[in-house]
């Protein structure tokens, strides 16, 4: 006969080998990217963490220069967090007052030239299924799915399952009046997976 302990025994070498997984999964999760960025007093949207693409495990070109550039090296993936620093008050003529707010993130297509304004305004492209299989993203408008934290900070996931750049722009808009929106655009230089 059957102690009643029998099936515990089996439910908990269960437990154990989903835990184990779940250690497997988070191994390749890189630890979360923060992107930092401020109103300047001109009503400008300026970068203020600096270029994350210094070098490359694949031969890729480095952007020493290019402030908000964020590398994925090759295996690794994970959240991107974005992130106002600065105080963030619009309009203080209110009570309470209007705060800047980032509430979009759009990319453009990979590896091609950084947008203009009306390219990102009206893209005429439909993206490329190696962004598609990175973010979730609308594929007409390039809008990428994101997160808005309790801080305020928005955040998306990368995959990172393929090796190539895209550009990415951040709008924030004064209590989330498009009327009122600023940007910054930079670039995410994905590596790609482990193959």
């Amino acid at each position: 006969m059957r102690s009643p302990q029998t099936p515990m025994r089996y439910f908990c070498s269960g437990c154990l080998v989903a835990l184990a997984a779940s250690l497997i999964v988070q191994v390749a999760w890189a630890l979360p990217q923060n992107v930092e960025l401020k109103v300047s007093d001109a009503g400008r949207l300026e970068m203020q963490t600096g270029s994350q693409c210094l070098t490359s495990n694949t031969g890729r070109p480095t952007y020493p220069n290019e402030r908000g550039c964020v590398r994925f090296f090759k295996g690794e993936s994970g959240d991107l967090t974005f992130r106002l620093v600065n105080d963030r008050i619009c309009d203080d003529s209110t009570t309470p007052p209007k705060k800047w707010v980032l509430d979009e993130i759009r990319l453009a297509n990979k590896d091609g030239l950084k947008p203009t304004i009306s390219q990102w305004e009206t893209p005429t492209y439909v993206l490329d299924p190696d962004v598609t299989g990175d973010f979730t993203v609308d594929t007409s408008n390039g809008v990428v799915t994101h997160t808005t934290n309790n801080d305020g900070s928005i955040s998306i996931s990368n995959n990172n399952q393929k090796n190539y750049y895209v550009w990415y722009r951040l709008r924030a808009t004064c209590d989330g009046d498009a009327g009122t929106a600023i940007y910054y655009d930079p670039r995410v230089d994905n590596e790609g997976g482990q193959n």
